[in-house]
């Protein structure tokens, strides 16, 4: 890449020229630049008293002074036009003029100039100066109600004024590559006022064809990178100082920025509260040194709930100290917890957005103390908002699950012995025969099971009585299965057991136990009888045999049961 002097003109393209001056160590660079165009030429954005003597040699250096008519002002900050009652001193042809928008001219007027102000809207927006007609483009807010750009057509220059500036370490005239963008980023986000403003003088540019756009400050951009930076900037947000009280170092509020829009991101894409609140503490911990984000929820005025990484944020019941309770009631927005075995905590109070009660407390850890300066507090404070939407929303899913969990266990559990139903039967057995085909469980059981002469006691002692038997039946087998077995109260006096085996079991399983574990009911109570016993048939499913066929072969065997004098289980044969 060709050095550049900066103590020398520039020639940007076709008779435009850079004649700006550099500030050793100001990174706050002011462009100037001028059309060579015979005695109508033009000055952009003169500058100022720091700049003027080096322009006025560099103009020189092209044409004479005396050659330029029209001096255009896109605004009236000083770094433009504080060198403007030197120029107002040397112009001596009486058609030159300063050109600027009625707002800026409005401030203008009080330099007290000799020189003659026009305005862009009584121009129609456009400048013919000797053959080249120029266009002046209404930018308003950017970066104040007036500004406009001047665009070029002959060149496809656009003088962009502030837009697209930057701030630059050294000189720099030109963009290298896309990471001037950074430069660019900085700048914009704490100058312009908005990301729908901005996005509309993008949209105006995107429809010129540019070469070239020439800043006031920072590089100038060639036309294989201006549809990048246009694009980026259409997405830029703007507007920093909104985001503090305080501080007004440009850095850190962008820093903010990008944290507010990480966070904001974060709630939007992750469904999980688990993976949302792991990359909100991520988020965190950018700006303080957090080890740990937990939220306590208060579910009336004796119960809690602790959500937190370790139960995967769906939340335990925990009774929290007095010291936690009181900071529910607290009218402050952040609060400093000092645990002697917990160590420092930073507490956020989360309040329903109807009521402005708190809810919920935000428990962020800190692997450090640190002192908490007005900045970090107002940051944090800034959070809680999002964390309260994003628990919100947990809850509210929790709450729906939870629901949703119930209606299923009511359509899936027989309402009498609380055992699961016919229902549910049928949906897991072909899940667990497509497993023991696969050889992912070694075998499966299937007992059903009857109670002797149950008819007899409904009729003797009534309904009432039978639907205690039942119960108590029910409850009897559930207690005597092991883990991963399955009681199912297929209806009326009929039960079945699935059994998953394993190379222990042996053929029998725990049938023997229940038939013995019922008989051992104490009835009395309830019925004449002291005892009710059951019946029960054993069949051992073979690999691809059907849900039909496995019931009806574990039904013979009930059968046989019964035939041979009831109070016992029979097993098929293998």
């Amino acid at each position: 890449m060709m050095k550049i002097n900066p103590d020398k003109a520039l020639k940007i393209t076709d008779r435009i020229w850079w004649v700006g001056h550099y500030l050793e160590g100001d990174q706050f660079q002011c462009h100037c630049y001028l059309i060579e165009n015979g005695d109508e030429s033009i000055l952009f954005d003169p500058g100022s008293r720091l700049t003027f003597p080096q322009t006025f040699r560099k103009i020189e250096e092209i044409i004479p002074f005396s050659k330029i008519k029209y001096f255009v002002v896109h605004h009236q900050d000083p770094d433009i036009t504080g060198a403007l009652d030197i120029i107002d001193s040397l112009v001596i042809r009486e058609d030159a003029r300063i050109i600027s928008h009625w707002r800026a001219i409005a401030l203008l007027k009080h330099l007290d100039l000799k020189l003659p102000i026009s305005c862009v809207e009584e121009m129609n927006w456009t400048l013919q100066a000797e053959g080249r007609k120029l266009q002046f483009i209404f930018t308003p807010y950017l970066h104040f109600p007036g500004a406009f750009c001047t665009y070029d057509p002959a060149t496809g220059v656009l003088f962009s004024s502030d837009i697209l500036g930057g701030f630059t370490e050294g000189f720099s005239l030109f963009a290298e590559d896309e990471n001037y963008f950074e430069s660019v980023k900085m700048f914009h986000e704490h100058y312009m006022p908005s990301r729908e403003i901005l996005a509309f003088a993008m949209n105006k540019f995107q429809q010129l064809p540019l070469k070239y756009i020439l800043p006031q400050h920072g590089s100038i951009i060639r036309e294989k990178l201006i549809p990048f930076f246009l694009q980026q900037l259409k997405d830029l947000d703007c507007g920093l100082y909104m985001l503090t009280q305080t501080s007004t170092e440009i850095q850190k509020l962008s820093l903010l920025n990008k944290f507010m829009n990480d966070f904001m991101q974060t709630l939007i894409f992750h469904k999980h509260f688990d993976t949302t609140a792991k990359q909100l503490l991520e988020h965190i911990r950018s700006i303080i040194p957090a080890c740990c984000l937990k939220f306590l929820v208060k579910k009336d005025e004796t119960g809690w709930r602790l959500l937190e990484e370790k139960n995967r944020y769906r939340g335990v019941e925990y009774k929290p100290d007095k010291t936690l309770q009181s900071m529910f009631s607290c009218d402050k927005s952040l609060l400093e917890l000092n645990e002697k075995k917990g160590g420092n905590s930073i507490i956020l109070p989360l309040k329903q957005m109807e009521t402005g009660t708190v809810f919920a407390l935000a428990m962020i850890g800190m692997r450090e103390t640190i002192t908490m300066d007005s900045e970090t507090e107002s940051i944090l404070m800034t959070i809680a908002n999002p964390l309260c939407i994003a628990l919100e929303r947990e809850l509210i899913q929790q709450q729906i699950d939870n629901e949703k969990q119930a209606f299923y266990e009511m359509s899936i559990k027989d309402t009498l012995t609380g055992l699961y139903n016919r229902t549910y039967m049928n949906e897991t057995l072909p899940r667990l025969f497509s497993h023991h085909d696969r050889g992912v469980i070694r075998g499966i059981g299937l007992l059903m099971l009857d109670l002797d002469h149950f008819k007899a006691v409904n009729d003797t002692f009534g309904h009432n009585v039978g639907d205690i038997v039942l119960k108590k039946v029910a409850i009897t087998i559930h207690e005597t299965l092991r883990d991963g077995d399955i009681a199912v109260r297929v209806g009326g006096e009929e039960f079945a057991v699935i059994f998953i085996m394993d190379e222990k079991d042996g053929s029998d399983f725990c049938t023997e136990r229940i038939r013995k574990a019922v008989e051992e009911i104490d009835f009395s109570e309830h019925m004449g009888k002291k005892n009710q016993t059951i019946s029960g048939g054993l069949a051992l499913r073979k690999k691809n045999e059907s849900v039909d066929e496995l019931f009806s072969r574990a039904d013979n065997c009930l059968y046989s049961a019964k035939r041979e004098g009831r109070n016992r289980i029979t097993q098929c044969p293998s």
